[in-house]
This record gives C-alpha cells, sequence and structure tokens, in this order.
C-alpha cells in the first residue's frame, strides 16, 4: 500500500503526477475539471490564482489502499480570469 503523499500547495496537475509517481494510480484526465475517478476536487474561491490544492483527504502520510477515494480541496479561478 503506497503512502499519501503531501499535495497541498501544488497545482492540481503536479498533484496528480505526484500522486501517481508515489504508486497512487490516477486515470490522467484531459483537462482539470474533468477529474479521475478516484479524485473528487472540490472548488473554493480563495484570492490570488485558482487551480492550487489547498486541503487533502486522506491526510499526508496515510496508507492508499486500492480504490481509496482521495478529495482534493482546489482553489478555484476567479470569473474575470476565465472569462477574459
Amino acid at each position: 500500500m503506497p503512502a499519501m503523499p503531501n499535495v497541498v500547495g501544488q497545482n492540481y496537475d503536479e498533484a496528480v503526477l505526484t500522486l501517481t509517481d508515489a504508486g497512487i494510480y490516477v486515470n490522467y484526465p484531459a483537462y482539470a475539471f474533468l477529474s479521475p475517478p478516484q479524485i473528487t476536487v472540490e472548488w473554493r474561491k480563495a484570492g490570488g490564482g485558482g487551480g492550487i490544492v489547498q486541503a487533502q483527504a486522506p491526510a499526508s502520510g496515510a496508507n492508499v489502499a486500492a480504490g481509496v477515494p482521495i478529495t482534493l480541496t482546489v482553489s478555484s479561478f476567479p470569473m474575470s480570469a476565465v472569462i477574459s
């Protein structure tokens, strides 16, 4: 069973790659808003840029069995950045 790495502070794409490198298999999506089935993304408004992991579950260091759900809380992009 691989240990859950710390992905807080990484952007979403980096976090998925970190999880994969740690042996936690995820189907890497073509677009960040299409999350792998094992990962749930909770988008939260935050100041500054979006797409940064603010929290994770399970916690860093926890053993992750195959198929265990992973939740990443990710800051959302400001609407003006998406529109412009």
